[in-house]
């Protein structure tokens, strides 16, 4: 699996958030977190002023806002979301996050969402470390767009990691 680099703009993301323990951990909660998150999200996307793809959302892994979580080193926040034109007001239990402009290497998970952990084990476990290239402060993004079906092994999704 090798990535395509990109460097993107900033972008403004509005959605449903919640702290979770990472993938990356034996106490991981992440398959009942945020599946929740998207269960709730999903129904709620038109409520959502100024979208700007009625098809694409975004799962955003950051480190979990000021006042949010418990502190855990390995703990993060996730926010399902749509990438809007900007924040007049938010919906209801809706939150915001502006994501800085930057570079990125982009993986392509293809498949059902049970092996994104397979995934994202490579991404950090493998190619990472084996790479030469540095992690830069940002949230990682995954990006729904048209070609994701969760019930299909055709799927696809993107995994963008923020990179040096």
């Amino acid at each position: 699996m090798t990535p395509k680099f990109i460097d993107a703009p900033e972008k403004l993301i509005v959605g449903m958030g919640a702290p979770f323990i990472s993938i990356l951990s034996p106490e991981r909660n992440n398959f009942i977190v945020i599946p929740k998150l998207w269960s709730d999200y999903v129904p709620r996307i038109p409520e959502i002023p100024h979208r700007l793809n009625s098809v694409t959302s975004y799962g955003v892994c950051s480190k979990p806002p000021e006042g949010c979580g418990s502190n855990r080193p390995d703990e993060c926040y996730y926010l399902a979301g749509a990438e809007v034109s900007r924040i007049d007001t938010l919906p209801s239990r809706m939150t915001s996050m502006k994501i800085p402009a930057g570079r990125y290497a982009v993986f392509t998970h293809r498949g059902k969402l049970d092996a994104l952990g397979h995934t994202m084990n490579y991404v950090y476990g493998t190619w990472l470390p084996t790479s030469g290239i540095e992690l830069r402060e940002a949230p990682d993004l995954e990006i729904y767009d048209k070609r994701f079906d969760p019930h299909s092994e055709d799927s696809e999704l993107d995994i963008w990691i923020p990179v040096k």
